[in-house]
């Protein structure tokens, strides 16, 4: 099994049999366009219509490659092939072939997804995320915290062998409150992979380190970056 780093939020999971591509945006690597020559499914899932998590060219240029594309409603858009695209929201379940996709909400826009097969478990953030920032109002900072625990309760009732959540470098201190908060709650992870990469590379701090000591992370170093054999 092998991961990719596309760009920010954007991540490709190839396992033995199939292909998971979750917001692409950019792909400095071309990695979408090696992985479209082997012959396994690709399943693309978009969260929501943010031009860092959304470009529809990639509808039109793996309209006819792509098994199906998963998009969060707001990212309605011609150019995607309509036989072949489902629009989903938060709270809805969708069986694609032997997957299974839960539809969860988000702190700022669009869904989350989990998306469960026989062999595997995937649960990919989107913007979920406890965002709290340090020039925010308390009053606003309030609210933040209300939100994000509203919203991680559904999506943590399935745990997840892979994980991709934001760590976001802007946020300093609390760069790391939400993905503790998601991994503290739910079945221990296998792997780790921070997205939303803003700034360098994210470096667990000792807490987190400890804290989740059976968790394996990869941060990558670069848009691009490959971690292959998972």
């Amino acid at each position: 099994m092998n991961i990719y780093l596309l760009a920010h939020s954007g991540v490709a999971l190839e396992t033995d049999d199939r292909v998971l591509v979750f917001d692409p945006w950019q792909d400095p690597e071309n990695h979408l366009k090696r992985l479209a020559r082997t012959e396994k499914p690709l399943y693309f899932f978009v969260t929501h219509a943010h031009g860092d998590h959304f470009a529809p060219r990639y509808g039109k240029e793996y309209g006819e490659r792509a098994a199906r594309f998963v998009l969060e409603n707001d990212c309605r858009d011609a150019a995607y092939p309509a036989a072949k695209t489902d629009y989903v929201g938060a709270g809805d379940t969708l069986t694609l072939d032997d997957m299974t996709i839960r539809v969860y909400g988000s702190t700022d826009a669009g869904a989350s997804y989990h998306v469960s097969w026989p062999e595997l478990s995937v649960f990919h953030a989107g913007d979920l995320n406890w965002w709290h920032w340090t020039g925010d109002t308390d009053a606003a900072n309030r609210d933040m915290r209300a939100l994000f625990f509203r919203e991680l309760a559904p999506a943590v009732e399935h745990g997840a062998d892979i994980v991709f959540f934001p760590v976001d470098d802007r946020q300093g201190p609390a760069q790391e409150w939400g993905v503790i908060e998601y991994l503290q709650k739910q079945t221990p992870a296998r792997l780790l992979v921070p997205i939303h990469r803003n700034g360098a590379p994210w470096q667990p701090s000792l807490y987190f380190s400890w804290r989740f000591a059976d968790v394996a992370v990869w941060t990558g170093l670069t848009d691009g970056d490959v971690r292959k054999g998972v």
